[in-house]
């Protein structure tokens, strides 16, 4: 029979969900979700290893030094519709995110680990973008 901690991640690896827990500053992922590795691009070969060895180019966009921020602070990080870059196979993709870096805190208050939620909204950036320009369209035609 399968503990109360295997059986929690063996459910949140059939996630549909993207998560990832990071469980030090120096971001490395101990677990990640079948969801956030689809989002990724990517495949369990990134645990056990850092967040920015993984993805260097996330670094340049500035995810590594919230991430660490939040690590440090234990405040909780929330962004909608951020853009990314995917890079799968060498192409670089631009998607828009919904996120949340949330540290989770010992008795002390001290962060022991963060919790990575994500949502890929890009579709849904990209059709508002689009209404967004007809209006314009419209009102200048006026």
């Amino acid at each position: 029979m399968k503990t109360t901690a295997n059986l929690l991640v063996s459910i949140l690896e059939q996630s549909h969900s993207a998560i990832a827990i990071y469980d030090s500053i120096d971001l490395n992922i101990a677990f990640v979700s079948q969801g956030m590795l689809d989002i990724l691009c990517v495949d369990r070969s990134i645990l056990g290893r850092s967040f920015c060895a993984c993805f260097p180019h996330f670094k340049e966009e500035g995810f590594s030094s919230i991430l660490k921020n939040v690590w440090k602070t234990g405040i909780v990080y929330q962004a909608e519709r951020t853009p990314a870059n995917i890079v799968h196979e060498e192409t670089k993709t631009l998607r828009y995110f919904n996120f949340e870096y949330r540290p989770l805190l010992d008795e002390e208050g001290k962060t022991y680990a963060i919790l990575h939620t994500a949502s890929d909204v890009t579709e849904q950036h990209l059709a508002y973008k689009n209404v967004e320009e007809k209006q314009e369209q419209l009102m200048f035609s006026r």
